[in-house]
C-alpha cells in the first residue's frame, strides 16, 4: 500500500518566489503633491490677504498722524500767552481763518474760529486732511475754552 503524504497547505508553493515586503526610504510622488498644494493654497491666501493689510496699515497710519496733528495744534494754542491770543496783529500771533500746513509730510488746512463768552475765550480748531484719499478726509474738530490769566477761575474770595 501506498501512502499519500498530503501537500503542507501553508507551505509555498515551488513555483511561485515569496513576497518580499522591503521599505524603501524616502517620501512618495503622491505625498509630494499633497505637500506642495496645501503650501500654494496657503501662500494664495497670504497673497489674497497682503494688500488688504497694506490699506489697514496706511488707514491706520493716518489716524495717528491726524491726532498727533490736532494734539499738536491744540497744545500750541494752549501754550501761548494771552497777548498772542487776543491780539493777531503779533507775529507769532493766533490767526483765525483758515491756512494750509505741511506736517509730517501731509498737507492740512487749519481753520482756527474764536468767540468770547463770559469772560472766557471758545477757540474752535478744526484740522482737514488734504493729501489723502477723499475716505480720509473728514475734519477733526476740537473746541478749547481757555480763561485769561489774569482770571481766577476758582477764586470765590474776590482776591487771586
Amino acid at each position: 500500500m501506498t501512502h499519500i503524504h498530503r501537500a503542507d497547505v501553508n507551505a509555498p508553493s515551488p513555483t511561485v518566489a515569496p513576497a518580499t515586503t522591503r521599505r524603501r526610504s524616502g517620501v512618495s510622488l503622491v505625498e509630494v503633491l499633497v505637500a506642495v498644494s496645501l503650501l500654494s493654497l496657503s501662500l494664495l491666501a497670504l497673497a489674497r490677504i497682503s494688500p488688504l493689510m497694506n490699506t489697514y496699515g496706511r488707514k491706520n497710519d493716518m489716524q495717528l498722524n491726524r491726532a498727533y496733528v490736532l494734539q499738536q495744534q491744540a497744545d500750541r494754542i494752549m501754550a501761548m500767552p494771552d497777548s498772542l491770543i487776543s491780539n493777531t496783529g503779533l507775529t507769532g500771533s493766533l490767526v483765525t481763518g483758515t491756512k494750509t500746513l505741511t506736517i509730517q509730510g501731509y498737507k492740512w488746512q487749519r481753520t482756527v474760529s474764536m468767540t468770547n463768552s463770559s469772560g472766557m475765550q471758545k477757540i474752535m480748531l478744526i484740522m482737514k486732511p488734504l493729501s489723502v484719499s477723499t475716505s480720509l478726509q473728514k475734519p477733526d474738530t476740537l473746541i478749547l475754552w481757555r480763561a485769561p490769566t489774569s482770571t481766577c477761575l476758582l477764586n470765590t474770595t474776590g482776591t487771586c
